[in-house]
């Protein structure tokens, strides 16, 4: 006990913390790798490069553009 009769926290060891985050974040970013991959398959199925659908009339479109770099 430190002064004051209050206890420290004690923290588990960095390994063991960092193991409990890797469990949590994994099926996260699987997730998202997962529909970006989706997300460009579906794009080359149904889009011809460079046209333009509009989904929000103005706001937002979709485009088919490939980047040479």
């Amino acid at each position: 006990m430190s002064e004051g009769g209050k206890q420290e926290a004690v923290l588990p060891p960095l390994g063991v913390r960092m193991r409990g985050i890797s469990i949590f974040l994994f099926p996260i970013v699987l997730v998202v790798v997962a529909a970006d991959q989706y997300t460009k398959y579906l794009a080359e199925r149904y889009l011809q490069p460079l046209e333009i659908i509009p989904v929000i009339d103005g706001v937002f479109n979709l485009t088919l553009h490939y980047n040479k770099g």
